[in-house]
């Protein structure tokens, strides 16, 4: 990451906070179990476009994680958002590239099959 202070680089996503099942890095893809939410978890699995974000209220930068436990800021993003993510190490994407679930809350490059795009 460069010198950007905000998870949301653009747009209003939705917030919403919840507690966290165990550590979570601002910037991760996240999901909502029952009793919180957590690193997003499977690989390749569909995923809701929510990431946590750094915690404001306690003037905490992006580079502050969360404790499980801790009450998580995050946002559920909407077309046109910009949210700076974390890409799995290795992982090589342009503009444009659609991306999925590296299962530990990084993103990955998603290799849709051919099937997605047939009519």
């Amino acid at each position: 990451m460069g010198s950007e202070r905000t998870i949301v680089l653009k747009g209003e996503p939705l917030q919403f906070e919840d507690l966290a099942d165990a550590a979570i890095t601002p910037g991760f893809l996240i999901e909502i179990t029952a009793t919180g939410v957590k690193k997003h978890a499977t690989k390749g699995g569909a995923a809701a476009p929510m990431f946590a974000i750094e915690n404001s209220l306690e003037g905490d930068e992006i580079g502050t994680d969360y404790d499980a436990g801790d009450r998580v800021q995050y946002v559920h993003a909407r077309s046109g958002d910009e949210i700076l993510a974390y890409l799995a190490d290795g992982e090589d994407v342009t503009k444009g590239s659609f991306l999925c679930s590296n299962g530990n809350g990084y993103l990955q490059k998603a290799t849709p099959a051919s099937s997605d795009f047939d009519d």
